[in-house]
C-alpha cells in the first residue's frame, strides 16, 4: 500500500484503548487530519513518540483513513509541560485550531504561524502574553476576516471596534488595543514580540480579538481562554 509523507503537528490524541489511539494532526500538505496510531498509546511502541499533544514531525501514513506507519520527531516540544501556564498557552493554541479549521482545510501560513508560535513558547515563555496577541491577530488574518484598522490613531476622542461590521469608528477607549491588534497582523513576529507594550493593554487586545473571531466564525474562543484561566 503506497505510503505518503505528511509534515505536521498533533493538535490531539483521542485514546480508544490502553494500545490504540487517533491523532488530530495539522498538516501543510493535507490542513486537519485525522490519524490512526495502532500502539500509538503503548509506552514501547515506536509510534508512541510521536502520538502526543504538540508533537511535530514526518508522518509516513498509508490508507484512504490515514493509518500511521512511523514518524520521524522534528521536535517534541516536551519543555511546553515544564511550566503550567507554558502548557495551557500550547492548548490554547491547538483547541483555537481544533475549531477554525475543517477536515483537510489546507493552510500552510496557517501552519507555519503554529510552529513559530510553539518554538518561541519554547524558548521565550515569559513572551506568551505578547504571542497570544500575535497568533490572534495572524488567525484573524490568516482566515479573511481582518477589520479595516488603518484609520485608528491617537486622539482625544478614541477608537472602538464596531464588531459586526468589522470596522473601527470614533469614540471609544479601544484605541490603545486596536493599535496593538494592527501592528500584530501586520508585522514579523519577531518584530512584534521586541515592542515594549503595556499588559494591560495587550490583554485587552486578545479579549477584543477573541470576541471578534466568535461572532465572525463562530468559535468561542472567549470561553476557551476563560476554562484556560480557570485553572491558573
Amino acid at each position: 500500500m503506497r505510503q505518503i509523507e505528511l509534515e505536521g503537528v498533533v493538535l490531539q490524541r483521542n485514546k480508544i484503548n490502553d494500545q490504540d489511539c487517533y491523532l488530530r494532526v495539522f498538516t501543510k500538505q493535507m490542513g486537519r487530519v485525522e490519524i490512526y496510531a495502532r500502539g500509538g498509546n503503548h509506552p514501547k511502541n515506536p509510534l508512541n513518540i510521536g502520538s502526543s499533544p504538540f508533537c511535530y514531525g514526518l508522518y509516513q501514513v498509508s490508507g484512504n483513513k490515514l493509518q500511521l506507519r512511523s514518524v520521524e520527531v522534528i521536535d517534541s516540544f516536551y519543555d511546553l509541560r515544564n511550566d503550567f501556564s507554558v502548557m495551557l498557552m500550547a492548548s490554547f493554541f491547538s483547541k483555537s485550531f481544533l475549531l477554525l479549521f475543517q477536515e483537510r482545510q489546507t493552510s500552510v501560513e496557517a501552519f507555519e504561524l503554529m510552529i513559530n508560535s510553539l518554538s518561541v513558547l519554547k524558548k521565550f515563555p515569559i513572551l506568551k502574553e505578547k504571542l497570544l496577541a500575535y497568533f490572534l491577530a495572524q488567525l484573524i488574518k490568516i482566515l479573511g476576516i481582518m477589520p479595516d484598522l488603518e484609520c485608528v490613531r491617537r486622539s482625544t476622542e478614541g477608537y472602538k471596534l464596531v464588531v459586526e461590521m468589522g470596522q473601527a469608528e470614533e469614540g471609544g477607549e479601544d484605541t490603545e488595543a486596536l493599535l496593538m491588534w494592527r501592528d500584530a497582523s501586520q508585522m514579523k513576529m519577531s518584530a512584534f514580540l521586541n515592542l515594549a507594550l503595556e499588559t494591560r493593554s495587550l490583554e485587552k487586545a486578545a479579549r477584543l480579538m477573541e470576541g471578534y473571531i466568535f461572532v465572525h466564525m463562530g468559535a468561542d474562543l472567549p470561553a476557551l481562554h476563560r476554562d484556560m484561566l480557570e485553572y491558573l
